[in-house]
């Protein structure tokens, strides 16, 4: 069996998809180490950096997918 051909489209969402997967995966980790970073700058009681982190963590798994797919 040989492939001959692959019509533009189909390959351009199958790339897609893996894509955006790999952007939920970065994502999650930017998300883990933005949490990290929150409960860190809340022991030092810096609130405003804290509260920055957790929502630039949840940003990331927003934007990551999107941004890769």
């Amino acid at each position: 069996m040989t492939i001959r051909r692959v019509g533009i489209f189909s390959l351009g969402k199958v790339l897609g998809c893996i894509y955006a997967a790999f952007g939920l995966l970065i994502g999650a980790f930017f998300s883990l180490f933005s949490l990290l970073g929150a409960l860190g700058a809340g022991f030092n009681e810096e609130v405003g950096g804290a509260v920055a982190s957790l929502i630039f963590g949840a940003g990331a798994i927003l934007f990551f997918p999107l941004l890769y797919g």
